[in-house]
């Protein structure tokens, strides 16, 4: 009687099959493989942003001292107005 409550409960046990367990594996190893690539890939494409980041920095700081210079006229007739006014 008690080797048939074992065998009863051997059977309701959850076993997974070696075949599964290998599938198993060998998923795990994929999306290891996968989630290393978008890692890379991330890493990338941050690498990429910074160098657009600076690129643009750049452009923009170019822009702001032309327009300095544009205006640079400006002030000094500015003050010879203010100057014929007084």
């Amino acid at each position: 009687m008690e080797e048939n409550t074992n065998e009863a409960q051997t059977e309701s046990s959850p076993k997974v099959p070696i075949a599964g367990a290998d599938v198993l594996v060998v998923g795990k190893k994929t999306f290891e493989s996968r989630l290393a690539e978008v890692r890379e890939e991330n890493l990338r494409f941050k690498g990429d942003l910074d160098e657009m980041n600076s690129s643009n920095l750049d452009f923009l700081k170019v822009q702001i001292a032309d327009i300095q210079k544009k205006l640079e006229p400006l002030h000094s007739i500015e003050k010879e107005i203010q100057a014929l006014r007084q």
